[in-house]
């Protein structure tokens, strides 16, 4: 294991940057302790050792630029530094590091720029001889980092987040999960084995596509294969049947020529025959249509006429003229009629507005009385709180203006209330709000002066409280630091009691110490030593000197006789090139000839780069005809893309229509929307229209009974009744009209609803019918056609897809073939331009032997055993000069130390000797000390004693702010509240006053329209009854002429019988004498004979078309089945077949080995992960219950996501074609009762500082086999005192079971000295160091002895 020895530190941060005031500090093991002052550069001796090893610089210094002592302290402009550290490593070998820095100051900011000046690494390795061969390497010529980095034997993780941990980071394992994840994958190499599992992972997906190609490619030559004997076989079937198909198409050729001549002769007759068939079937479909129309027309005739069809003539002519003058008189009359009808509705119209203006006129009127009474009621209200307010204002003695006001109000009031002018009351209530508002506004005054007032004295009373309790404070720290000084010179004085004793001890010590380095400087050994070792290393030199002479010679013969084997082996070697230029040849020669053109050779050199060129060719083209493919197939996913979008904008919009037809359809009931959208208007107004009409009718007919009940008078025209009757039923009359109106009355006002609640629902919808009638007329067909011209360009991208498609698939075949020829011309290549090297290489070694080893007389094994002798004396000589230099070294260390130890004594001697002096001045100041502590201590108690007083004050004068607030927010909302109602009255006297006077101009308008009232209601009477004789003189004309209509129906109805029989009587004669003429002719059994010609003449065609056809397509067949074997692919279908077989399995199982390989590196990475993780949290319980004191937490652990996975798939059997998890996030948990938590954000200060420590000597401990170094700083951060100490208990308990290991380091950084105190403890602990500040401000280290 690697340990480190001496660390010097130069011009680093606070170290002295001057050449000669390096720092040296050495370590031991199994602990080195670091005291020191925060600030005193304690952190810097880290940074300096993981700089050295590490090369990277502390976090937050600026990428070193802070690092280097600042050049602007010392020479103003550049710096040097430089950190060397001395190293033994596993073979305990001496390695000394040395790194050199530059800072430089820049621009006129003067900021701090570092570079590396230089990088070595020296290693002292022992040889056999026992002597040291100094190797050394710096950053010129070697790679520095790799070699220290395999000299500590641990990973770069390891030593920047373990071993040389930072302070500022030495809290990682509890920061962000994905900050802590960063450092366990570091720490695991996590990365490296993800990227090899990963290449692995690709090699094998790789193969995938070329076994993918391969099997196609055997596939397709097994197909071809199969494909080739079956079509040899078809083709000699072919032939077969080609020579029997010819004979038959003859024979058929004759029989249709007999069936044709025969067919012509029948289909001469056939012609004729059709032709008088045809005249006669229609003819006697004339005849059943007048056969139809006279029976419904005798149907419908209700009196049959008997007589001829001139005397039917005659009657129907004189029945015309009677029925024209009758309809003409009815036209006259309708006529008249519809003149009074329109005079009829517009004198209704008319009435109509008359009454509904009157029933409009008795509601307002009704509403007047109402708001009336509730002004009077206003104003009496107003009277009343006017008469209190002035009774309040006189006793709050308000002004004499506001008072006089009042009283003007309240003697109109007293006078006459009705009189009372409502400007007069708006006034009052104007002056009413404006006086409750002055009221407000002074009480508010009053109270925050009063508010303000108490909390100028509490702020007073605060203020003294404070200095009270400030002044307490400071006695009493005063007090406290009086009596520590009192207990340390009581401490002091009761030790010099004792003093006497004491130095008469010191002085026999500094007695023996005297006599002790007398004797050992008049001591002659050490000269006789000198001596010794002088004339031991003169041997030691002369038999170096032999050595090398014998070295050199031993050296000349081992490289002549390597030389000579040298060439031996280049001969055997261009023999085997040569063999395996042959065998690559052999084996490639077939694959390349298929590549090759038809002009082309071979070559005999440079294969690689023919292949190369041929590669490149089917790569450009394959690059070419891949892009088209892409660019096609971008488009059909463009295309396809597009189509579906449209399809779905499509399906919106018919899904749009359809919802919006749903929704008109429940609404119009399969009406059209315009009509109904046009009359709903006018049948809701005319329905409202006429709801009004009917209750002004209702009002104005119980107005009219009324004033009938009382005097027996027309109420409009105010004219006489004759007779009483006519009254009563004039009453009746109304009163019947009243309750057929009020029965109508729902019925109407239903209607009127349901009519608004229909042109709601027409409005709305109106939006939403343009909105589809705009989709199904534009926007519909413009998506259908865009549609089909998608489908066009998807139809045309996909056949020039599939084309490419196969384009590339020929071109990947060929470009694949090429390319696993690539390695075997690269071979060719290699091997042939080895064999042609080996020629110049023997002559170059022939020429290189030396001619010194020839002259020589002996052999390299007489120079060897010579060599080897030589080597033991110097041996010998060596081990006996160490041992005259180690007695020498010892006496000359006795003698160190009792010098040391004289002084010591002599240090304390004297500070002993300063206490007694000072004895008396310590006893006066501790008196003076003690009257003081009694003096603070009566200041304190009479502070105390006043501020009970004070603090009830305090309180008193709290409570009455808060009385005096809920006044002033009590009295302040009342009159809120009372000027709110006050203004409330206003607003509603003001609107009453308003509507009234509206009412009286309305009023006036009414009156006067009640004279044409009366006009309009006399006229109607009058237009009524004329209306009633007209219609009863149309009803009877009316009644005749559709009784005369009847007549004329049945008169033309036998017209027409007539006509039709005369015409069916003339058909029947043409028809008896052409069936007569068709009887007569030969013609039977013509169509039957006709047809059976036919079907044989179709049959035998049939029969010779399809012999034909089969003939031409066997030949096809024939001739395309001979230039398909003729083909490449056929013709060599075997040996194809045989060469894919075998690249297909070659490819197959090489894959299986990359996954099985990947498999089992995935399942080893897993097992050694899970195997550490339990390591640390063993090492986690164990060290958590040993240094934690409290009771809180049992202990921690590290847990990792999926940690109950991972133990079951262990023991499972391994999914050979995935991949397990490679990742995990960590987190650290604290375990209480045997439940876990999360211990970030949970845990205090102190215990996270512990569980990080912890968890890094765990790590420490786990990986850290080859190097048994960690360094803590400043470790107690933030941990109370039991816990320091079980920390230190834990330290030592550690460093003591690593005693006996002597490449275990712990070095220790801390400000507590009773730490470090408590470490010391540790037995083979004999030093530690203490690091300070010098005048200058440098860093300095000191060694002091335990």
């Amino acid at each position: 294991m690697t340990q480190i020895k001496k660390l010097m530190v130069q011009g680093i941060r606070s170290f002295n940057p001057a050449e000669d005031a390096g720092q040296v500090i050495e370590f031991f093991s199994p602990m080195t302790l670091i005291v020191g002052q925060n600030g005193c550069g304690k952190t810097t001796i880290i940074e300096a050792l993981k700089y050295c090893i590490t090369g990277t610089s502390p976090p937050n210094s600026k990428n070193g630029a802070h690092f280097v002592n600042d050049p602007k302290l010392s020479t103003g402009y550049e710096v040097k530094a430089h950190v060397k550290l001395e190293l033994l490593d596993g073979k305990n070998n001496k390695v000394v590091v040395g790194r050199k820095l530059k800072g430089t100051t820049k621009g006129k900011h003067g900021s701090v720029s570092t570079s590396t000046v230089e990088v070595t690494v020296a290693q002292y390795l022992l040889q056999p001889n026992g002597k040291r061969n100094k190797v050394e390497m710096n950053s010129k010529c070697g790679d520095c980092q790799e070699a220290i980095g395999q000299l500590m034997g641990v990973s770069e993780a390891i030593l920047n987040t373990v071993i040389f941990c930072h302070q500022e980071d030495s809290c990682w394992p509890l920061d962000e999960a994905s900050k802590v994840k960063l450092k366990f994958d570091a720490i695991f190499n996590t990365t490296m084995y993800i990227k090899a599992l990963k290449s692995l992972q690709d090699k094998e997906k790789a193969m995938v596509s070329d076994i993918k190609l391969a099997k196609q490619a055997f596939l397709y030559t097994s197909d071809n294969l199969a494909v080739a004997k079956k079509k040899r076989e078809k083709l000699e079937e072919e032939k077969l049947k080609l020579s029997a198909i010819d004979d038959k198409s003859a024979e058929y050729d004759r029989e249709l020529e007999q069936i044709k001549l025969k067919i012509q002769s029948l289909e001469k007759l056939r012609q004729n025959y059709e032709k008088e068939t045809t005249r006669v079937n229609q003819k006697q479909g004339q005849i059943d249509s007048l056969e139809q129309v006279i029976r419904e027309f005798k149907q419908k005739i209700t009196e049959p006429f008997e007589g001829d069809m001139d005397e039917l003539l005659l009657k129907i002519n004189r029945f015309e003229s009677q029925f024209i003058q009758k309809k003409n008189l009815l036209k006259d009359l309708d006529r008249q009629k519809h003149g009074k009808v329109e005079e009829r509705k517009r004198l209704e119209d008319k009435n109509k507005v008359f009454i509904r203006s009157q029933g409009v006129f008795e509601n307002e009127s009704s509403n007047n009385e109402k708001q009336v009474a509730e002004m009077e009621k206003l104003m009496d209200n107003l009277f009343k709180y006017i008469r209190n307010l002035k009774d309040s204002s006189q006793s709050q003695g308000q002004e004499e203006d506001f008072s006089r006001s009042l009283d003007v109000v309240l003697m109109s009031f007293e006078q006459d209330v009705e009189s009372v002018v409502p400007s007069t009351a708006l006034k009052a209530l104007d002056s009413a709000i404006s006086a409750k508002e002055e009221e407000q506004k002074k009480l508010k005054t009053k109270l925050d002066s009063e508010i303000e007032k108490l909390r100028a004295e509490l702020s007073e009373l605060n203020k003294s409280e404070t200095d009270i309790n400030t002044q307490v404070s400071m006695n009493l720290k005063r007090e406290k630091e009086t009596k520590d000084k009192v207990s340390e010179l009581w401490k002091r004085l009761n030790e010099l009691e004792t003093s006497g004793d004491a130095l008469l001890l010191l002085n026999d010590q500094e007695q023996r110490c005297t006599e002790s380095i007398e004797r050992l400087e008049r001591s002659e050994l050490t000269k006789n030593f000198e001596t010794e070792i002088t004339q031991l290393q003169r041997e030691i030199v002369s038999l170096e000197q032999k050595k090398d002479e014998l070295q050199d010679q031993r050296s000349l013969l081992t490289e002549d006789l390597t030389l000579a084997e040298r060439i031996r082996a280049i001969n055997s070697f261009k023999l085997k090139k040569r063999g395996e230029c042959n065998e690559i040849l052999r084996r490639i020669e077939p694959q390349l000839k298929n590549l090759l053109e038809d002009t082309e050779t071979i070559p005999e050199e440079n294969l690689s780069a023919f292949l190369q060129k041929k590669l490149k060719k089917l790569t450009n083209e394959l690059t070419t005809k891949t892009e088209e493919q892409n660019k096609i197939g971008k488009e059909i996913v463009k295309i396809e893309t597009s189509k579906k979008q449209l399809i779905r904008e499509l399906e919106k919009n018919l899904k749009e229509v359809t919802q919006i037809k749903r929704e008109a359809e429940l609404t119009l009931n399969g009406a059209s929307f315009e009509e109904e959208y046009a009359n709903i208007f006018d049948e809701t107004e005319e329905a409202q229209s006429q709801v009004s009409e009917n209750n002004a009718a209702s009002v104005l007919f119980k107005q009219y009974v009324k004033e009938l009940e009382k005097k027996s008078c027309c109420p409009l025209c105010k004219r006489n009744f004759a007779k009483e009757r006519e009254n009563a039923a004039l009453v009746q009359d109304l009163t019947e009209k009243m309750k057929k109106m009020e029965l109508n009355k729902p019925q109407e006002e239903t209607k009127l609803a349901d009519l608004k609640v229909k042109q709601k629902q027409l409005v709305e919808l109106k939006p939403l019918w343009e909105t589809m009638e705009k989709l199904e007329k534009i926007e519909i067909p413009k998506l259908r056609k865009k549609l089909e011209e998608y489908d066009v360009d998807l139809r045309n991208s996909l056949t020039k897809f599939e084309d490419l498609k196969d384009s590339v698939s020929v071109i990947t075949l060929d470009k694949s073939s090429a390319e696993s020829l690539q390695k075997d011309t690269t071979l060719f290549d290699k091997s042939d331009i080895e064999r042609k090297g080996t020629d110049s290489e023997i002559k170059k070694v022939e020429s290189s032997r030396d001619t010194r080893a020839k002259e020589l007389t002996v052999t390299l094994e007489d120079v060897q055993s010579e060599l080897q002798s030589v080597e033991s004396t110097i041996s010998a000589r060596r081990r006996e000069k160490d041992t005259k230099e180690q007695l020498k070294n010892k006496k000359a260390a006795e003698l160190t130390k009792a010098r040391e130890e004289r002084n010591n004594v002599i240090s304390d001697k004297l500070k002993l000797t300063g206490d007694l002096q000072n004895k008396d001045t310590m006893s006066q100041q501790k008196k003076d000390l003690e009257t003081q502590a009694t003096t603070l201590r009566t200041t304190v108690t009479e502070l105390n004693r006043k501020l009970p007083n004070l603090r009830t004050e305090i309180s008193q004068t709290l409570r009455q702010i808060s009385d005096l607030t809920k006044k002033r927010e009590t009295s302040t909302d009342a009159l809120q509240t009372e000027k709110a109602g006050l203004m409330s009255q206003k607003d509603r006297l003001n609107h009453l006053h308003k509507e009234i006077e509206a009412f009286r101009s309305k009023q006036e308008k009414y009156e006067s329209e009640s004279k044409s009232r009366n006009e309009c209601a006399t006229q109607l009477t009058e237009c009524e009854a004329i209306i009633s004789e007209l219609s009863r003189e149309i009803g009877i004309i009316a009644s005749e002429v559709n009784s005369q209509g009847a007549q004329k129906t049945n008169l033309d109805f036998n017209k027409i019988v007539k006509e039709k029989e005369t015409e069916r009587d003339k058909f029947n004669s043409e028809i008896s004498e052409d069936r007569k003429a068709l009887e007569t002719s030969k013609v039977r059994g013509l169509t039957t004979q006709l047809n059976d010609e036919y079907r044989k003449n179709q049959e035998i065609y049939g029969k010779k078309h399809r012999n034909d056809g089969s003939v031409g397509t066997m030949k096809e067949n024939i001739r395309s089945m001979e230039e398909e074997l003729d083909e490449r692919k056929y013709a060599n279908a075997e040996v194809d077949h045989r060469k894919d077989l075998i690249k297909k399995t070659v490819l197959e199982r090489a894959q299986k080995d990359i996954r099985l390989y990947r498999v089992a590196l995935d399942s080893a990475v897993m097992t050694f992960h899970r195997k550490k993780m339990e390591t640390i949290n063993k090492f986690l319980s164990f060290y958590w219950k040993k240094i934690y004191k409290g009771n809180d937490i049992d202990y921690i652990q590290i847990r990792t996501e999926n940690d109950e996975s991972e133990a079951e798939k262990s023991t499972v059997n391994i999914d050979m074609s995935k991949t397990q998890r490679k990742s995990y996030n960590y987190r650290v948990v604290m375990v209480r009762r045997g439940i876990e938590l999360d211990m970030r954000g949970r845990c205090s200060a102190g215990q996270k500082v512990l569980a990080s420590i912890i968890i890094r000597l765990a790590i420490a401990q786990t990986f850290s086999s080859l190097c048994g170094i960690i360094t803590l700083d400043e470790p107690t951060t933030n941990l109370d005192k039991q816990n320091i100490d079980s920390l230190a208990e834990t330290l030592s308990d550690l460093a003591l079971s690593m005693k006996t290991t002597s490449t275990f380091q712990l070095v220790v950084i801390t400000h507590d000295q009773e730490f470090i105190d408590t470490l010391l403890r540790v037995d083979p602990i004999d030093y530690y160091y203490k690091v300070s500040r010098d005048r200058m401000g440098f860093s300095l280290i000191e060694r002091i002895a335990k």
